[in-house]
């Protein structure tokens, strides 16, 4: 059968338009059914890469039984988490409140006016181990709504006012202090050996390694910057990283990176490379170039649309199977290699005969560690591989029975024929398929946009800079409506769903990012038309902060407010940068105004757990630490150029750059008044440093600038 979901485009809603289920999209003629029919409201909110997801669909909504229960006496809907994120922050609140955790698919059982009375996770088809299952729980709340529905309406008010409970926070500024309790915090948490924070699972949080690097930058401390070191390390050399095609997968199931739950999403991508480029520009690691070349290269091969926007992600599994995509057997990369070249391959990327993955392989270099441009410091014995449980039956590819001895410094992909991974790689996509989620999200979107603007330059590939443009043109096309307010998704051939905060921060973040790799003062301007959005539409002006919903959007049982960082930065945070940076850039009072106001309130609720607030605490960098703001002057033509060598300075940490050339110069003292008393000189480049309200000498050329800089770190 085909119920309501038919005429959707999120590919999460579509995969589960033949379910017996008669699901609904959230719409109010599904609570206008409930209502009338007075019946509870059974909601499921997952998104269309989750393998559990897939795992409760195949068990549960694919069954008959369970199906016939639903449909008797639920109305049934389907929420794509990531179109609709106001709804599922509403009840995945209400899930940590009743349950202390949550995760996808979430669970909900509601009344007709959207109030949750139950909240849980992946639920069996039946139970079994004491663990309840969804149709002895349906069964149980169709017979409570029916016979003792007032114990439900209670529960169901009571969790309602809790989510909506006012937070209380007190008077705070941004304070070193803070800054230094939430690196505390990582040290109490990180793991030394591994890198990581915690115990398995492990995810990137590469907000949180953003955070170290700068705060090693400004301490001018190596041990501070060591824990995001180690951890960027382990994470190429682990399974979490695609050592085939590029990219990194969702997280690791366990402490060493070498299982990846198999998703790849694009924002996790997005975000490490902007991480991989700051880590290799602060330390001149190669393995950090290598790591975000590699992923750029991926997202742009795998997840982009012949428009040029970006996909949302690759889902886990193929026929059926987490992680059948990735993972070999020795008989394969034999047959694909040969016995030679196989040797190598398998001796480097531990593959064996006893597996390291469900009696497969993910290939890893985790044991060969030293040779992925590692430090001495963090050199294994190679020759004492073999008693490590990952690292067996060598003898089927070397006679000695050990790895391939190989040497400190040592990139392994260059000790494989040139062809090696691509031969791989091509066998792999040819054997099987993933599914791929082509919705496209403006704030993910912003996310790569920002992060091949800054790899482009930085990497010298102007492949990527011409991707993030296009990117950003679908954006400007497709995904602004006729009133100029932005959407948050795309699917099929249409643009839905009003955008969330998270949309307009990180598009205006790309949109200064792109200014900086291009000198396009357009990109500028329109950055500063959203963050004026972000104050018109979001603002909570009684307790200070932005909603994530605007003030025209739908009206839930909550306006939810996110400030700690999840998996992305929180919007609260992001918004907080590009009012910094367009202080800095534009010189207007009301940049900085904003910036005080939002890192006043950042600061009140970061303090409480200050680590998971650290992207809102790099924000704060730019007000706590000297800044320094760059502006070239100059009669060039390519401004391009120029930022290009500019950026690939050694600049201290806080430092803009603005360039004022004679094609641009009316635009940019347009946004930035304070330009127009600066002359542009008939020929060559000046170069006007300014920090902390002091403004020295120009210098004339990038020499004596480069000198002048390198004595301030």
């Amino acid at each position: 059968m085909q119920n309501h979901l038919k005429t959707e485009t999120s590919p999460y809603l579509l995969q589960h338009e033949n379910n017996p289920v008669d699901w609904y999209p959230w719409h109010e003629d599904a609570f206008k059914k409930a209502s009338s029919e007075d019946k509870p409201i059974f909601l499921s909110i997952g998104y269309s890469t989750c393998h559990w997801c897939h795992v409760m669909a195949k068990e549960s909504f694919e069954n008959e039984n369970i199906a016939e229960i639903l449909n008797r006496g639920f109305v049934s809907i389907k929420v794509d988490r990531e179109e609709r994120p106001d709804i599922d922050a509403i009840y995945m609140n209400a899930c940590h409140i009743m349950n202390g955790s949550g995760g996808w698919p979430l669970t909900i059982l509601m009344t007709p006016d959207k109030k949750p009375f139950f909240s849980g996770t992946y639920l069996p088809p039946y139970s079994k181990y004491g663990r309840t299952g969804l149709s002895e729980l349906l069964l149980r709340t169709e017979q409570l709504w029916n016979t003792n529905r007032s114990d439900l309406l209670k529960l169901s008010d009571a969790i309602t006012s809790y989510v909506n409970s006012p937070r209380r926070t007190s008077d705070s500024v941004p304070s070193k202090e803070l800054i230094h309790a939430a690196y505390s915090e990582l040290s109490e948490s990180f793991d030394s050996k591994w890198g990581g924070f915690g115990n398995a699972p492990k995810f990137p949080m590469p907000h949180n390694i953003n955070f170290l690097i700068d705060y090693s930058i400004v301490k001018n401390d190596n041990e501070i910057f060591h824990m995001a070191d180690l951890t960027l390390t382990r994470m190429v050399q682990g399974g979490i990283f695609d050592h085939i095609g590029g990219g990194f997968c969702r997280y690791s199931t366990d402490s060493i990176w070498l299982a990846p739950h198999f998703e790849k999403m694009l924002y996790d991508n997005a975000l490490l490379i902007s991480t991989y480029i700051k880590a290799w520009k602060h330390s001149g690691k190669p393995l950090f170039k290598f790591a975000a070349e590699k992923t750029a290269d991926y997202v742009i091969r795998e997840l982009t649309s012949p428009d040029g926007a970006f996909y949302c992600a690759q889902d886990a599994d193929s026929d059926g199977q987490e992680g059948k995509y990735y993972i070999f057997t020795p008989e394969e990369i034999i047959n694909i290699l040969g016995s030679t070249e196989a040797a190598k391959f398998c001796s480097i990327f531990d593959i064996t005969e006893k597996g390291n993955f469900e009696s497969k392989n993910i290939p890893n270099l985790i044991n060969t560690a030293g040779i992925m441009y590692s430090s001495s410091s963090e050199l294994t014995d190679i020759n004492n591989l073999k008693e490590n449980s990952y690292k067996t039956h060598y003898s089927e590819f070397n006679d000695s029975g050990n790895p391939l001895n190989l040497q400190n410094n040592i990139n392994p992909y260059e000790l494989l024929h040139e062809n090696t991974i691509s031969r791989l790689y091509e066998y792999r996509k040819n054997r099987t398929k993933l599914h791929r989620d082509e919705k496209v999200l403006t704030s993910w979107n912003g996310m790569m946009i920002k992060a091949l603007s800054e790899a482009a330059t930085i990497l010298d590939r102007p492949d990527f800079l011409t991707a993030a443009k296009k990117a950003e043109k679908f954006i400007r096309k497709n995904m602004i409506n006729d009133n100029n307010r932005l959407l948050t998704a795309f699917s099929g051939d249409r643009a839905s769903v009003t955008a969330y905060l998270d949309d307009y921060a990180f598009y205006s973040d790309s949109l200064i990012s792109l200014y900086a790799a291009t000198g396009n003062i357009d990109y500028l301007i329109s950055a500063e038309n959203l963050a004026e959005q972000i104050i018109e539409f979001f603002a909570d002006k009684e307790n200070g902060g932005f909603y994530l919903t605007a003030d025209y959007a739908e009206e839930l049982i909550g306006r939810p407010k996110e400030t700690a960082d999840g998996a992305l930065p929180s919007g609260n945070s992001i918004a907080a940068c590009v009012f910094g940076k367009l202080a800095v850039m534009t010189g207007k009072e009301i940049w900085q105004s904003r910036l005080d106001k939002q890192l006043k309130f950042l600061s009140s609720v970061a303090k409480r757990y200050p680590s998971a607030h650290c992207a809102a605490l790099s924000a704060m960098f730019l007000s706590l630490y000297p800044s320094y703001e760059l502006l070239c002057v100059t009669s060039e033509k390519n401004t391009e150029k120029i930022f290009k060598n500019i950026s690939c300075l050694n600049l201290p940490l806080n430092t803009t750059i603005l360039i004022k050339a004679p094609y641009n110069s009316q635009k940019l003292g347009q946004i930035a008044p304070f330009t127009e008393n600066y002359s542009i000189p008939k020929t060559g480049t000046q170069y006007y440093l300014c920090s902390e309200n002091t403004c020295i000498e120009p210098f004339n050329n990038l020499t004596d600038l480069t000198k002048y800089l390198a004595h301030k770190h």
